[in-house]
C-alpha cells in the first residue's frame, strides 16, 4: 500500500452545477482570472458545461451531486420505420444510404421519429469518383433528428465495409436526438493506398528492414513511402501488443526528418537504434488527411448517441467527437479482425472541444497507434490586440459570438476572461474577435498583453506559441468514463486534459505509455484548460509506462499527472483525487506528479513499480516535482 505522509490538509469536492446563465453584469464585473481561487472558479462555473437546457428524463444511476449527466434519451416509439437490406451483387451500397438519408431528413423536416433496421449481411461504400483522394464520407447523416439507425439483429449485426481511406465511414453533422448503433465497421485498402500499418524488423543499430513498406508494389502505389512515415514502434506480433514486458520504444517522425534510405527495402534513422536487434517493429502512417471510422462533427450536433458498434479497422481515428452537445458512447468495441495486427492508426476514442455532458461506457479500446481514449477542449493561439479594439486568434475551430474565452499569457499564466460580442474571418482559421472587457479598460488590455508575451515557445505541433484563449463553454466538461478496458495500445490508455469528470472502475492493460495522463499543454492540437475538479477511483493499471518516446516524451508514472515546463508557476492543474485504484508491473512509478496542486491520493495499491531504468528519476511509489498541496493516505 502507499505509505501515509500528511502535508497538508486540503479540502476535496466537486463543484455542483447548475443550468448555464448569462451574466447580465458582465460589463460592470472583474473577470480577472490572477486572483487566488479565480482559475478554479472560472473552471466549475456553469458555463463550462454549455448545455442548453436540464433534461429529467433519464434512468441514469451516476451524478455529480446533485445534478445527473444527461443525455437526451430516444423515443420509446417511433413515427415511421424502415428497413434495409443489402445492395443485390455486392454492389455500391452508397447510393442506397444517399436515397434512404433524403428520406430521412425529409422525415426530420416534417416532425417525424424515424426508426430505421439494417438486416444482417454485407454492405460495401465505394467511392463515386474512383482514382482520386475523395474526401466524401461514405454515410453522411445530415440535418436529422429523432433518428435511430440500428442493426435489426443483435447477434449478427451487419458489416460495413469502407473503401475509401480518404473518407469518413460515418459523418453526423446538424443532428439531434440521434443513434447509431449494432453495426461492424471495417475498412479494405486499395492497393493505391496501402495500408495503415506496415511491419519490419530492427538490425539493432538504426537500420530497419521492411519487405512490407519497401516492396515493388508499394513503392510504386505510394511513390515515396518513407513520407508517409509517422510513427516506428516496438511490437510484439504474438501478443499482438506494442508492449512486450520488457520495453515499448516509440520513435514518432511528425514534423521531424524522416528516415533515409539504404537499399531495396532496408532504411536508417540514428533513433531507432534504441529497438533491440531482432525485435519486430510496426511502421504507421503519419496524422495528416486520413479518416475517421466514425465522425460527429459542429456545434449543430446535440444529445449523439453511438451503441454497440465494432471497429475493426479505421485510417485515423476510430471515433471522433469535434464540438456538438451531449454525447453517450456505450458499448464501443474496437478491435483488430482476424488475423489483422492494428486497428488503427492513431486515437480509438477521440473527443474534442464539445460541450453537454459526455458519458463513455462499457467500452473495449485495442490495437490501434495512439492513445485509448483522449478528452480536451479547444485554445486558440492569441496573435494580440488588434487595431479595431478586438484580438487576434489562431485555431482549429470556428470561434462564435457568445463563447467565453480564458485568456492566457505566453507560458499558461492565465490572465483575463471575456465574452465573444462579435467575430469576423481574417484568413484561414484566423479570426478578429471583440470581446465584453468588463472593467478592463484600454489600459488594462495593454497591460494584459505586453509584447514580452509574444516571444516562441516550443510546443509538440506547433513551433511558436504566444499565448492562448480556451474557449470555456467548449472544453469538453463534465464527464463521466466508466466500466471501460483500454489494451495494446501504442500511446497512453487515456489522455484526460478537461474539467469536471468522474473516471470510475476502467481496467488499462499492456499500453506503452502512462496508463492515464492528467496533462494541460500548450498546444492547440492537444489543448485545454487542463483537468480541472476530477476524480479517478477503481483504476486498475498493469503492465504500462515502458515506452520511450522519441524525440517528445519521457517516461512517465502509470498515473501521469503534468503540465509543460513554461506553465511552472501557475496552477492549472488542481483539486485530482485519484482513489481504490491498483498498479502493477509498470515501467516507473505508480503516479509522477509534475506541477499540480490540490491532489490527493487515497486507498491506492502500488506494486512491482520502477522495472524500467529512467536515469533521470529514482523509481518511487510517487515522484514528485514542483509540486504543492500532495496528500497520501492509506
Amino acid at each position: 500500500m502507499l505509505s501515509s505522509s500528511l502535508r497538508k490538509s486540503f479540502l476535496f469536492c466537486f463543484i455542483l452545477f447548475s443550468a448555464v446563465t448569462n451574466d447580465a453584469s458582465a460589463e460592470e464585473t472583474d473577470q480577472s482570472l490572477s486572483a487566488a481561487g479565480a482559475w478554479l472558479n472560472v473552471m466549475t462555473s456553469p458555463q463550462m458545461r454549455g448545455t442548453a437546457e436540464t433534461w429529467t428524463n433519464t434512468n441514469l444511476d451516476w451524478s455529480l451531486q446533485p445534478n445527473k449527466i444527461l443525455i437526451r434519451k430516444m423515443p420509446t416509439a417511433y413515427d415511421l420505420e424502415l428497413e434495409v437490406n443489402p445492395p443485390a451483387d455486392n454492389g455500391n451500397a452508397v447510393m442506397l444510404f444517399q436515397g434512404l438519408i433524403r428520406d430521412l431528413v425529409i422525415a426530420s423536416q416534417n416532425n417525424r421519429s424515424v426508426l430505421v433496421k439494417i438486416n444482417p449481411g454485407t454492405y460495401r461504400f465505394d467511392s463515386l469518383k474512383p482514382g482520386v483522394r475523395d474526401r466524401t464520407a461514405a454515410i453522411d447523416l445530415q440535418g436529422l433528428t429523432r433518428v435511430k439507425i440500428m442493426g435489426s439483429e443483435p447477434t449478427n449485426p451487419p458489416l460495413f465495409v469502407f473503401t475509401n481511406p480518404y473518407g469518413e465511414g460515418i459523418l453526423i453533422r446538424d443532428c439531434k436526438q440521434v443513434e447509431v448503433s449494432n453495426l461492424r465497421l471495417d475498412y479494405e485498402y486499395p492497393a493505391s493506398y496501402g495500408k495503415v500499418a506496415y511491419f519490419g524488423k530492427s538490425l539493432g543499430n538504426g537500420d530497419v528492414r521492411s519487405d512490407d513498406l519497401l516492396n515493388a508494389g508499394n513503392t510504386t502505389a505510394l511513390g515515396k513511402p518513407l513520407d508517409i512515415i509517422g510513427a516506428i514502434f516496438q511490437y510484439d506480433r504474438v501478443e499482438k501488443t506494442w508492449f512486450n514486458g520488457v520495453s515499448a520504444h516509440h520513435v514518432t517522425f511528425e514534423g521531424a526528418t524522416k528516415p533515409t534510405r539504404k537499399n531495396r527495402n532496408t532504411f536508417y534513422d540514428s533513433r531507432l537504434a534504441v529497438i533491440p536487434a531482432g525485435q519486430d517493429v510496426a511502421i504507421l502512417h503519419t496524422r495528416v488527411g486520413f479518416a475517421h471510422a466514425v465522425h460527429a462533427k459542429g456545434r449543430a450536433n446535440q444529445d449523439i448517441t453511438l451503441r454497440a458498434i465494432k471497429i475493426h479497422s479505421y485510417p485515423q481515428m476510430g471515433v471522433l467527437l469535434t464540438e456538438g452537445k451531449g454525447f453517450w458512447l456505450d458499448g464501443i468495441v474496437i478491435k483488430p479482425a482476424g488475423e489483422e495486427l492494428v486497428s488503427g492508426r492513431a486515437d480509438g476514442l477521440h473527443i474534442a472541444g464539445t460541450q453537454g455532458d459526455i458519458i463513455v461506457e462499457n467500452c473495449t479500446v485495442s490495437g490501434q497507434g495512439d492513445d485509448g481514449l483522449n478528452i480536451h477542449g479547444f485554445a486558440y493561439a492569441i496573435a494580440g490586440l488588434t487595431s479595431s479594439g478586438g484580438i487576434k486568434i489562431n485555431g482549429p475551430a470556428v470561434p462564435a459570438v457568445g463563447d467565453q474565452l480564458a485568456l492566457l499569457s505566453v507560458g499558461n499564466k492565465p490572465l483575463y476572461k471575456a465574452d465573444i460580442l462579435s467575430v469576423s474571418k481574417l484568413e484561414s482559421n484566423t479570426y478578429d474577435v471583440k470581446l465584453g472587457w468588463g472593467n478592463c479598460n484600454a489600459t488594462c488590455r495593454t497591460g494584459l498583453f505586453a509584447e514580452p508575451d509574444y516571444q516562441p515557445v516550443q510546443g509538440r505541433y506547433r513551433g511558436t506559441r504566444i499565448g492562448l484563449a480556451y474557449p470555456i463553454n467548449m472544453s469538453s466538461s463534465r464527464y463521466v468514463i466508466r466500466n471501460n478496458d483500454f489494451s495494446s495500445s501504442g500511446g497512453r490508455g487515456m489522455i484526460l486534459e478537461a474539467p469536471n469528470g468522474i473516471v470510475d472502475r476502467n481496467t488499462i492493460n499492456r499500453v506503452a505509455g502512462s496508463g492515464i495522463a492528467v496533462i494541460a499543454t500548450n498546444s492547440y492540437f492537444l489543448s485545454g484548460p487542463g483537468a480541472v475538479n476530477l476524480k479517478i477511483s477503481g483504476t486498475t493499471i498493469t503492465n504500462s509506462t515502458y515506452s520511450q518516446v522519441l524525440p517528445t516524451f519521457p517516461l512517465e508514472g502509470a498515473i501521469a499527472i503534468m503540465t509543460p515546463g513554461a506553465a511552472d508557476a501557475y496552477p492549472l492543474l488542481q483539486s485530482i483525487e485519484i482513489r481504490d485504484s491498483v498498479v502493477n508491473r509498470v515501467g516507473l512509478a505508480f503516479a509522477s506528479v509534475l506541477r499540480g496542486t490540490n491532489i490527493r491520493f487515497v486507498g491506492n495499491n502500488a506494486r512491482n513499480f520502477g522495472l524500467a531504468k529512467e536515469p533521470r528519476f529514482q523509481s518511487d511509489l510517487i515522484v514528485l516535482r514542483s509540486t504543492a498541496g500532495i496528500i497520501v493516505r492509506d
